[in-house]
């Protein structure tokens, strides 16, 4: 699979379990997919108890790399 490189970095500040979960979650969707079944009811995720594990650690990488380049970008002007 093929991610941006902000996701990248991301994903590796996942912890083992958020890790775990995203690989169980696509294991099932690919699986549903190859079968051409849809999900039984009971196993879809409500939006109210879906929770986005990975915008966190996507905000904070590319707030790093904003900051990274600030500082790379930096002049410094004699007195």
């Amino acid at each position: 699979m093929e991610e941006l490189p902000e996701v990248q970095r991301a994903l590796g500040r996942l912890t083992p379990r958020e890790a775990y979960d995203r690989v169980y979650r696509m294991k099932v969707s690919l699986h549903a997919s190859t079968t051409h079944k849809d999900l039984p009811k009971e196993k879809w995720v409500s939006a109210k108890d879906d929770v986005r594990y990975l915008k966190p650690h996507i905000e904070s990488v590319i707030k790093e790399d904003e900051e990274r380049a600030a500082w790379d970008n930096m002049t410094v002007h004699r007195k």
